[in-house]
């Protein structure tokens, strides 16, 4: 795959963490879905896994020769997916291989055919500045959620209470948006396959850094509304996603163990980085009220008992307080 001459190189980058060997049998794969018409490199981003994902990437490389195509950057510290992200776009811009695109791609997640080309048709198409997602699917190829609205206090209350008598009454309450057009218009995208534009790059910047793991995508695209740049879905671009390899984590959902402290505090820094304290504070308690309403109807009705591995203490201290 040489590099092109007409402005059509895309550097995906790939931020692995102990999800070696599913990355490294699906290398193939991803490359073989970008159309001829673009040039690609694949940057790895390996952050200090604790299995043996750098040896099994490493012989994948050596033994396939794909090393002309793809290039394993071996953090020295595990900094978290902005922190990934950025050191991977950092090898790229600083490459022989000057990429015109950035497509970020998850370890876990797979383009179908021509997805990464369908992002880049649409920016180029429709718009100077722009942030393009793919469709979600599920690994039995359903549709899954791509498109969503930033949270706020009613959104909170919903996700807290998960109670969907609340979205009925209040659509905006789901932060998750129906993606049956060919283009959809959103607020932020799913953080597991999505293009930046170089333009859009050097307007934005890095990602915060202060994020280690969730909300570090919906911060960037928060950025990008500030800025008037347009973040959409292509629904025509389709990567199927499994979620939670590396962390075991479905949205913000865990069935077999808590919800780790760093998701909390990622929604600290989001909320209070992006908005009023005030705000902030209520959108923290809209949730924690949620959840309290949830808890006394399922003494009315076992099945209503959240399963998510969310602890109000735990929210209460890390997520509204900040304590680290």
């Amino acid at each position: 795959m040489e590099q092109s001459t007409q402005h059509n190189n895309v550097a995906i980058i790939i931020v692995n963490y102990n999800a070696g060997e599913l990355l490294a049998g699906n290398l193939q794969q991803i490359l073989e879905s970008v159309s001829g018409q673009l040039a690609v490199h694949i940057f790895i981003v390996d952050n200090l896994s604790t299995d043996v994902s750098r040896q099994i990437l490493s012989a994948k490389l050596q033994e396939t020769g794909l090393s002309n195509h793809v290039t394993l950057i071996e953090a020295e510290r595990n900094g978290g997916f902005a922190y990934g992200n950025n050191l991977g776009i950092k090898a790229a811009l600083a490459s022989a291989f000057k990429p015109d695109y950035f497509y970020l791609l998850n370890p876990d997640a797979v383009p179908e055919n021509s997805a990464i080309d369908e992002t880049i048709k649409l920016a180029k198409n429709k718009f100077e500045y722009c942030i393009v997602g793919s469709q979600m699917l599920d690994e039995a190829g359903n549709k899954a959620a791509s498109a969503f609205r930033f949270p706020s206090v009613v959104s909170e209350f919903n996700r807290g209470a998960n109670i969907g008598l609340v979205t009925r009454l209040f659509p905006s309450a789901s932060l998750v948006l129906p993606t049956n057009e060919s283009t959809v218009v959103c607020d932020w995208v799913c953080g597991a396959g999505f293009l930046i534009p170089m333009k859009t790059y050097e307007k934005l910047g890095s990602m915060d850094e202060q994020y280690f793991l969730y909300y570090e995508e919906v911060d960037y695209m928060k950025r990008a509304s500030e800025k008037a740049i347009p973040v959409l879905v292509s629904t025509q671009s389709r990567v199927v996603h499994i979620a939670g390899v590396s962390t075991g984590i479905v949205g913000s959902k865990v069935e077999k163990s808590s919800i780790p402290i760093y998701w909390y505090q990622s929604w600290h820094r989001f909320y209070f980085k992006n908005h009023s304290k005030s705000k902030a504070f209520m959108c923290g308690i809209a949730w924690i009220a949620g959840r309290i309403f949830n808890n006394m109807l399922s003494f009315f009705i076992k099945k209503r008992k959240p399963k998510d591995g969310h602890s109000i203490a735990r929210f209460w201290t890390y997520a509204i307080l900040g304590n680290k």
